[in-house]
């Protein structure tokens, strides 16, 4: 492959919860069912991670 000084090779990655850290969601709040006061999901997805190559010429 040429690469000439016109030539650019760009890379980049963007990282979302790179840490992977949960944060929850609020508790249950209908009285009387079985997930009252429970926390049965998150706010924000896991771990996202996501790569591009570019090539200019």
């Amino acid at each position: 492959m040429p690469f000439r000084e016109n030539h650019e090779l760009t890379f980049r990655a963007e990282f979302f919860n790179a840490f992977n850290t949960p944060q929850l969601s609020n508790p249950g709040s209908s009285l009387g069912t079985g997930t009252f006061g429970r926390v049965t999901s998150t706010f924000i997805d896991q771990r996202q991670i996501q790569m591009a190559l570019k090539y200019s010429f």
